[in-house]
């Protein structure tokens, strides 16, 4: 039975929240996602590579094979033909915003568990990880739940049906090539939730076979990566900047606990982020406390199993959490990534045959907490978009086509919690075309990288460089820019880093920004 008929308050609850979910995406200029600026860089040279006015081709090549976090930029490069790359970024984030909710939702419903926990969903869309940018990672999370889901009623049915099998095969493509981090836990998960069934080893294998050329593309981008490389092939492929980055570094066990609030939902520079986390967290200890007033008679141990894959899976992702180190070469962070998945796994733990009452009650609730935590976003983002546009005048001051080196020496923001303009510089990039440094150009799961400097590309940057401006000194590589970019400079800058004063030329202030400028040496 559809949700519009079994139940009527839920469904328009939904389809009210799908709306108002994605309004903070489009009320301001700047959206405050901290590495989305580069992945915007990205798109646009795949974009525009061929466009001899923004010079692209001059500094970049496309290197596809790199990576395979190519549904982001691919999709947004296809639908830039027609609205353009910064509007093209904007509807496939709010795709993500809309369709991660309906996914848990899908994913309760298999299992038979309270429909209405996953309006709790929505407050989660703004998580960390968006604010951080991880556009990629968190647009793997709607196919992974759809899948999870469709499985489950696939093992309900015990039959093979061509629809459910070709939907299970493109959802597998659609997360391998969103994160690879959420393809393997989706590959774990689906074993784990066919395992809770106890099916016969044919049974499994044809169950899962689905997998297979998600599988096959893994193990072929798997042997020709730079990033799973070592040794000698990991220090030429990418090209001195990682080659100290071979290992994986832990942190401390109670550090690990402690900061478990902070890494999910501490996004704003005020208390309002703690506020929806304590709401959403008090909603998740009702839903646990309910599941044991009352409980019915367990069924058989083996339907007791099938029905507690949900459970079982939350605690694995739990434990990878715990156990998983924080960095591995450059990629950071790992085990992070996995709160998430377990806060909306954890919505599962809740029990579908309360009274009518109890339910509509929490429906009611829960979406006015998620409504609320929408118009906290809505404030916040206007807020920083009237703090970025401090930004605007130094951009309109960049010629087209211009090289850009950014010095940031603060990168905060009063709105937002982090370094949020650390990569602000690739906004010329993107719409003036030339390049910005730093730049994802030279990080090894980027499908755009930087021509080697003899080919014309820019100098290569230190590890860390870009957190480290206070380091930079002025040489003969600095002359390949044109323009530097510096926000809140610090006293004695100019001396300190020794740039030769009667060139450089001080175009604009405007706020904490500053552009400098020095003749193009050709």
């Amino acid at each position: 039975m559809s949700l519009r008929r079994s139940d009527p308050l839920l469904f328009w609850c939904f389809a009210g929240l799908s709306v108002a979910v994605v309004v903070p995406l489009w009320v301001s200029g700047f959206l405050p996602f901290l590495d989305m600026p580069q992945h915007l860089m990205t798109i646009a040279v795949m974009h525009g590579m061929d466009d001899p006015e923004l010079g692209f081709a001059a500094y970049f090549n496309i290197e596809s094979g790199s990576t395979q976090y190519l549904l982001y930029y691919l999709t947004c490069d296809l639908m830039a033909h027609v609205v353009g790359v910064e509007t093209a970024n904007r509807i496939f984030i709010s795709l993500y915003a809309v369709l991660l909710p309906l996914s848990v939702l899908s994913f309760l419903r298999a299992f038979g568990r309270l429909k209405a926990a996953a309006l709790l969903a929505y407050p989660l869309v703004y998580n960390v990880f968006l604010f951080y940018g991880f556009i990629n990672y968190v647009f793997a999370l709607p196919p992974f739940f759809f899948g999870l889901a469709l499985l489950k009623r696939a093992l309900d049915a015990d039959k093979l049906c061509k629809w459910r099998e070709g939907g299970l095969l493109l959802l597998s493509l659609v997360v391998f090539y969103s994160h690879l981090q959420i393809f393997l836990v989706y590959v774990g998960g689906l074993g784990l939730i066919t395992l809770c069934h106890l099916p016969r080893p044919r049974a499994f294998v044809l169950r899962l076979a689905h997998l297979v050329p998600a599988l096959l593309l893994f193990a072929w981008w798997g042997l020709a990566s730079d990033g799973l490389a070592g040794g000698e092939a990991w220090e030429e492929s990418v090209r001195d900047r990682y080659a100290t980055l071979t290992g994986a570094e832990w942190e401390p066990l109670i550090r690990t606990l402690q900061g478990v609030p902070d890494r999910l939902m501490s996004v704003y520079a005020d208390d309002a982020d703690e506020r929806i986390t304590v709401a959403v967290g008090l909603c998740l200890l009702i839903l646990l406390l309910l599941r044991r007033v009352g409980q019915p008679p367990a069924p058989s141990r083996r339907a007791l199993l099938a029905q507690s894959a949900p459970e079982l899976l939350t605690l694995f992702v739990a434990l990878f959490y715990v156990a998983l180190p924080t960095s591995y070469k450059w990629v950071w962070p790992v085990n992070w990534r996995f709160l998430p998945v377990a806060a909306l796994l954890l919505l599962s733990w809740s029990r579908a045959d309360l009274g009518v009452v109890s339910r509509r009650v929490m429906t009611v609730v829960f979406t006015a907490i998620a409504l609320w935590s929408v118009v906290v976003h809505v404030n916040r983002f206007k807020a920083f978009d009237a703090e970025a546009a401090e930004v605007h005048p130094i951009l309109d001051e960049i010629e087209p086509g211009g090289r850009v080196l950014s010095l940031v020496f603060n990168s905060g923001s009063k709105v937002i919690s982090g370094p949020v303009y650390l990569h602000f510089a690739q906004y010329h990039c993107l719409r003036k075309g030339g390049v910005a440094v730093y730049s994802f150009a030279e990080a090894p799961q980027s499908p755009v990288r930087f021509r080697p400097q003899r080919q014309g590309g820019p100098p290569p940057t230190p590890l860390r460089f870009e957190w480290k401006p206070h380091e930079f000194r002025f040489n003969s590589s600095a002359r390949f820019y044109d323009y530097f970019l510096v926000r809140a400079e610090r006293p004695g800058f100019v001396r300190k880093a020794g740039f030769p004063r009667r060139e450089l030329k001080r175009v604009k202030d405007s706020g904490p920004w500053r552009l400098y400028k020095l003749p193009r040496d050709n």
